[in-house]
């Protein structure tokens, strides 16, 4: 006789609104979005309110210590995208660290799932924690430029909210307070960090209150004066003072000189019919829509779904875009990458033939340069290590013009720097360039390196179809395409589709969700593929957490990831 146990459901209910919706990964952060929506803010307004409010609930995943992406449907169909990502010094260069033996220590995140793009670790993980990993944040120019160019209201009102909550407190998550805990030995090296997260020498409870008093000055001065006193006034002096006093290498005038870069063109491919938008640069978005591409050119609604089969196709579509992707993606400044040639769909085509229907291979690299318009150079730069972060947020807003944001933030992972006198968690966004020179990711003065943040906005026949991103690092586009073949070919809704289990690959071995039954494993490993399974929990995150909103005949529609960094629509 057989013993059985039961398992935890993983769902989330859907929220239907007509005029407007929100979603993000705390409620409280949501609900602030809707309030902006209903007393009259659109999409614009609501998102950087949202995000404002994300930086003080969820201060060590993103804020004003870090940066993101944003991209932004206008009523008529339209699409701009922002890039307010985090810039490295002027001081930047691979000479700033001291590294192990390349061939016997792994990258931190050069895991079994990508070993080929395997870089060498920094002495005391320097790029990691402390002064040295931070670069220069975004968040504040990017929040205030969308606003400025798009929104509607005053930027004092959509940052009033998130001061309110800096200030009065608010209940801290159970996700939190284990957030703080695990990270408690870093915590307690740098008395700023140690005062805010642990006063009492311990990590708050859930529940208890939690207040960010210096945060909420800094949002008020912010208010007041614009972002101007976060990168040439009082802000950035103190922040400067305190990051050059620990071995830091920020300048003022790196903040000083600090520029989101606003697209007039937004990254676009299309599957299945649908246009998906991206933002171009050293993201995530060209691998998030060069993998649907390529899985566009195989008929998958004809196999079952999430069957061996099916995910086969997944597993090998990702393989081809992730290596094409660690080969060419970095800032383009310094690289003249193409990657816009990464998401030609005749690029696709060609890289879709490289896929044996029934056996696991191991792709190189394609050549996508005669799509690019560019000459292909004689001496291209040489593959990157891979990228890795685990500190960052997603928020979608629509109005009731049609107006949409899919904005995402980061913190990159955690520095364990609190700068006191503003009292933000400080990004480490020098773990994301690779540690050896020469590649299209090395550290580079004044660049943005490569990173995992994917937003997207679809529409389909000119309407708004939905728009989505998600948290989860390297895992973000695996999420992301899955989620959305859920939605398009197999017809799930949009919270079926993200609540789903799923798989998640890079270049080598493939990590498939518990759910998925010991069957599918052997299914997979019979096609010779290396695989691992993950437990599914409500803690940890197993893989990336997406959120999104979609429209349909009944209405606005929400779909959320239920665990982990929960995500919460809030609509009117």
């Amino acid at each position: 006789m057989d013993i059985h146990i039961s398992k935890p459901e993983f769902s989330h209910s859907e929220l239907i609104a007509q005029n407007g919706m929100v979603t993000a990964q705390h409620s409280d952060a949501a609900l602030v979005g809707a309030n902006i929506l209903e007393r009259g803010g659109n999409a614009v307004d609501a998102a950087v309110a949202t995000a404002f409010a994300s930086g003080v609930l969820l201060p060590l995943s993103n804020g004003i210590g870090g940066g993101g992406l944003m991209v932004i449907r206008m009523p008529d169909g339209d699409t701009k995208c922002i890039d307010y990502g985090m810039v490295t010094g002027e001081n930047a260069s691979p000479e700033m660290f001291r590294y192990e033996d390349a061939l016997e220590v792994p990258h931190p995140g050069a895991h079994r799932m990508s070993r080929r793009f395997a870089a060498p670790a920094v002495v005391d993980d320097e790029n990691v924690h402390g002064y040295k990993s931070i670069s220069t944040p975004g968040t504040v120019a990017g929040l205030c430029t969308a606003l400025d160019a798009w929104g509607s209201f005053d930027l004092k009102d959509v940052i009033e909210p998130a001061a309110t909550l800096a200030e009065n407190g608010y209940r801290i998550s159970f996700a939190l307070t284990l957030a703080i805990l695990s990270a408690r030995f870093l915590i307690s090296r740098i008395p700023a960090t140690a005062n805010l997260l642990t006063p009492d020498g311990f990590p708050p409870a859930p529940g208890d209150i939690f207040k960010l008093p210096m945060y909420a000055r800094s949002l008020r001065l912010i208010a007041q004066y614009g972002p101007s006193i976060f990168y040439r006034g009082e802000i950035a002096e103190a922040m400067v003072d305190e990051i050059q006093k620990n071995g830091g290498i920020l300048t003022s005038d790196d903040f000083a000189t600090y520029q989101p870069i606003v697209y007039e063109r937004t990254l676009d491919g299309e599957y299945r019919g649908i246009n998906i938008s991206g933002v171009p640069g050293a993201n995530a978005c060209s691998l998030s829509i060069e993998a649907l591409q390529i899985l566009q050119q195989f008929d998958l609604k004809s196999l079952r779904w999430n069957s061996p089969e099916y995910l086969h196709f997944v597993i090998e579509a990702f393989k081809l875009a992730t290596v094409d992707r660690y080969t060419y993606v970095g800032d383009p400044k310094v690289t003249g990458a193409p990657i816009s040639a990464l998401v030609n769909s005749t690029f696709a085509k060609e890289r879709a033939s490289l896929v044996d229907h029934n056996s696991a291979k191991y792709p190189d690299a394609g050549n996508p340069w005669p799509y690019s318009g560019t000459p292909e150079p004689e001496n291209f730069l040489k593959p990157a290590g891979v990228s890795f972060d685990q500190g960052t947020t997603h928020i979608n807003a629509v109005d009731s013009q049609g107006m949409a944001v899919s904005l995402t933030q980061s913190n990159v992972g955690f520095s364990g720097v609190v700068v006191g006198a503003i009292g933000a968690v400080m990004n480490n966004a020098m773990r994301w360039p690779e540690a050896l020179p020469g590649t299209v990711n090395s550290i580079y003065p004044r660049v943005r390196s490569v990173h995992n943040m994917s937003p997207l906005i679809l529409q389909k026949d000119g309407k708004l179809w939905a728009t989505i991103g998600s948290s989860g690092g390297r895992r973000i586009a695996t999420g992301l395409a899955q989620s959305l073949i859920n939605v398009i070919d197999f017809e799930k809704s949009l919270q079926e589709g993200i609540q789903a289990p799923r798989i998640h690959v890079e270049t080598d071995d493939v990590l498939i969700d518990g759910r998925l039954g010991d069957s599918t494993r052997i299914a997979l490993e019979s096609m010779g593929h290396t695989v691992s399974v993950a437990t599914p929990d409500y803690v940890s995150a197993q893989f990336s957490t997406p959120n999104g909103i979609r429209k349909t005949d009944a209405g606005l529609v929400s779909g959320v990831y239920p665990v982990n960094k929960q995500g919460t629509a809030a609509g009117i």
